[in-house]
């Protein structure tokens, strides 16, 4: 899934970051099976105009599987792959009444989450994936991705988010979903295609 990612790249001015708040209280579940997402629902403040709209995604825990190290370049903290690091949240659909859902990826990391428990109203500032260059994505994503991906296998609620993936990737490729196959590199594959036929 991260090399549709880097298809997608729209190359144009980033979207500002948006601030969103939990609906509920969210936990994952105990112990050290990362394996595992948790559905989360966000919103944002009344006075919008998307203010009653419902912001969905999954929570999914990683480790921190990079280097740590100062602006002179040295090592402060070496990569913890065996521990979880926190919680990682990607939302991918904004629904709204009357209107058609609509698909997206923004991502956000809720440094205060403590042992898995995202809080009633916790604020979240969402960050867009697709108009950020590679450089600047969150280095968890890449993981982040694979684990939605191993656990759609068995949980349903991965699965949709795999297949809101397939949407996007058909709307920005300009390909009709009901035309691209439900899997990643497929998609990717027609939004390869698209890009090529804007050049």
């Amino acid at each position: 899934m991260l090399e549709f990612l880097n298809l997608l790249f729209l190359g144009g001015v980033m979207l500002a970051d948006i601030t969103m708040y939990s609906k509920d209280m969210y936990v994952a579940k105990k112990g050290e099976d990362r394996e595992q997402v948790t559905e989360v629902h966000l919103y944002r403040e009344g006075w919008r105009e998307e203010g009653k709209c419902d912001f969905s995604g999954l929570m999914v825990p990683y480790v921190r599987d990079w280097e740590e190290v100062d602006s002179n370049g040295v090592l402060v903290r070496p990569p913890e792959p065996d521990k979880t690091a926190g919680q990682a949240i990607l939302i991918n659909k904004k629904s709204c009444e009357g209107r058609e859902p609509e698909v997206m990826l923004r991502s956000a990391q809720v440094w205060i989450i403590r042992q898995g428990v995202l809080m009633k109203k916790q604020m979240v500032q969402a960050a867009d994936v697709i108009t950020a260059p590679e450089d600047m994505r969150p280095k968890w994503l890449p993981q982040v991705l694979a684990r939605i991906e191993r656990v759609a296998e068995h949980e349903s609620v991965a699965k949709d988010f795999i297949d809101s993936m397939d949407k996007l990737q058909a709307q920005i490729g300009n390909t009709p979903a009901s035309d691209a196959e439900p899997n990643a590199d497929s998609a990717a594959g027609a939004v390869e295609a698209g890009e090529a036929a804007t050049d």
